[in-house]
């Protein structure tokens, strides 16, 4: 029956007023009928019953949409009862604040009963959960006399009462003796009253870390432009602004001239060193500074006999990059630049005049994505 889903189930208090076993057997004379106008006439009376007869202890509102807040009252309805008749339901009003999700809990006067937030980097289903369990424990709270629903109670370990005392069997009376009077039962005393049942226990929302890993390609400038690699990656405990950046960055050999032919060289840069992120929501930006420990590699061309050497180099390196963020995934621009104080020169074998001073100075732009956790 397409129409069913317009009902609420038959569990609720519609059907202990005999809605649900109207919308059966109007949904099998619908049925019959093809779609015919009485059938229409049907649905809409029947929506327009269980809007009339339903009153419920909180009503949703507020400018979020993950959670929706017509799932988190739907939640509601199965963990608390219906209002009493001529109660003025709470409401409870959703907004979102930044990377979290804001839940106020107030009377119908507007009088604040709860305040709370919680992180919102969980799915959609699982922050409706968390925000329909915290509105419910407030309301057993708030309301002593709240007789909370069985899905409510259902993770609550159940309440055993001490049976009563088992009375001895009368005395069979002796054939020649009358038998005694029985004596009175005993009066049990009342049951002790139950103890208020615990909110159940809220899923942690909050991820413990926040990384990401990511490849890019650009330019970069030393002496000439060449196109250049880089992967990186960066991570710091959640809520930590500060964390630790690592990178490797190949540039494409350069050829500068040397004497009677050519010397191809190049840097490859190991990269570590303390990141700082600021702004929020999918903008961010990170400034970092890092030490720099690279291999020099040089080959000749155009010599009678061609060689090729490598070395070490050390230098320093700082940049920004701008992250456009997702919950899984970001696409970043980053500018940075590195210097090496220590000067490496290139030379020919035999000819010790001759030679070539690799630039001291590296500025690169790089365009690149990365995937992880960034909330």
């Amino acid at each position: 029956m397409r129409w069913a889903r317009l009902v609420r189930p038959c569990a609720s208090p519609v059907d202990r007023a005999g809605l649900c076993a109207l919308t059966v057997r109007s949904g099998r004379s619908g049925l019959l009928a093809d779609g015919s106008a009485t059938h229409g006439a049907v649905v809409i009376a029947q929506t327009v019953l269980v809007l009339l007869l339903a009153h419920p202890m909180v009503t949703v509102s507020g400018t979020a949409s993950c959670p929706d807040p017509a799932e988190i009252a739907e939640r509601l309805g199965r963990l608390l009862p219906d209002a009493a008749e001529g109660t003025s339901p709470d409401r409870a009003v959703l907004s979102t604040d930044g990377a979290t999700i804001k839940i106020e809990l107030r009377r119908d006067d507007g009088g604040l009963l709860g305040k709370r937030h919680l992180s919102a980097s969980a799915s959609c289903r699982d922050l409706a959960a968390a925000v329909a369990a915290v509105i419910a424990a407030w309301e057993a709270e708030f309301r002593p006399a709240l007789v909370p629903s069985p899905e409510f109670n259902r993770q609550s370990a159940p309440i055993h009462l001490l049976p009563p005392p088992r009375l001895p069997p009368p005395h069979s009376p002796s054939p020649r003796q009358e038998p005694p009077p029985a004596p009175p039962s005993p009066e049990l005393p009342p049951p002790p009253p139950p103890h208020p049942l615990p909110p159940p226990a809220l899923p942690s929302l909050r991820p413990s870390a926040v990384f990401d890993l990511g490849a890019g390609a650009g330019l970069s400038w030393a002496s000439s432009l060449a196109p250049t690699l880089a992967l990186q990656g960066t991570g710091s405990p959640a809520g930590w602004r500060w964390g630790l950046r690592a990178a490797l960055q190949v540039d494409w050999l350069r050829t500068s001239p040397l004497g009677l032919g050519n010397a191809r060289w190049t840097r490859a840069e190991f990269q570590a060193g303390p990141r700082f992120r600021a702004g929020g929501g999918r903008l961010r930006i990170d400034l970092h500074a890092e030490a720099l420990l690279a291999a020099a590699v040089a080959a000749g061309s155009g010599y009678p006999n061609d060689l090729s050497d490598f070395g070490t180099d050390l230098g320093v390196g700082a940049g920004v990059r701008a992250l456009l963020c997702g919950r899984r995934h970001a696409f970043w621009l980053e500018i940075a630049g590195s210097g090496w104080p220590h000067r490496t020169t290139l030379r020919i074998e035999g000819i010790p005049s001759v030679g070539y001073e690799l630039p001291a100075l590296h500025i690169g732009v790089i365009l690149g994505a990365s995937l992880g956790r960034f909330r």
